[in-house]
């Protein structure tokens, strides 16, 4: 069932099934998502994250360690997602997403106008990017539909690889060294 609260703080392993809202911070221990859920607070902090094929919804400035095998995450507008990294199959953000390591999103990706994503890699199938990226690694993408003017950004030698590019708006692709 879902759950209303004023906070929860779980220091243990964590088993969710259903949505959770507080009005306070959200803590959890590693989590295992047993069906779709949706986490709502003013902050939420998830150590490591099992997704078992399910959806994960996130509102409220959220810290994580690994978040895996999610079907697709999504950010409300304004949440911003720090990891230390994420691999799932789809990500539909309104916030930014910042991760130490790599993320991968083995379907597509989705970003509201003016999202920016950074991340040491990063990998998707179809991207429809309002806002730019910025890795310290390469970058891959199928198809690539800008919706916003966006740079696609390696602070490194990195490669920018992509598959077609629709959908007419600026689109700067910079490698160190190379602009």
């Amino acid at each position: 069932g879902n759950l209303a609260a004023g906070s929860v703080a779980v220091t243990g392993a964590a088993t969710l099934g259903g949505n959770v809202t507080t009005t306070g911070a959200q803590s959890y221990g590693s989590t295992t998502l047993t069906s779709d859920v949706a986490l709502a607070g003013s902050s939420l902090m998830l150590n490591n994250v099992t997704g078992g094929g399910n959806d994960l919804t996130l509102t409220g400035a959220t810290t994580a360690g690994s978040i895996t095998g999610v079907d697709t995450l999504r950010s409300a507008a304004g949440t911003t997602i720090t990891a230390s990294s994420l691999a799932v199959t789809n990500g539909n953000f309104g916030g930014n997403v910042a991760t130490t390591g790599a993320q991968t999103y083995t379907g597509s990706l989705t970003t509201a106008n003016g999202v920016s994503l950074t991340a040491s890699s990063l990998s998707a199938g179809n991207a429809s990017l309002g806002g730019d990226v910025t890795t310290s690694g390469a970058q891959t993408y199928g198809p690539l539909a800008p919706t916003n003017g966006i740079t696609l950004q390696s602070t490194t030698a990195g490669t920018i690889a992509m598959g077609p590019v629709t959908g007419g708006r600026d689109l700067t692709v910079s490698t160190a060294g190379i602009a």
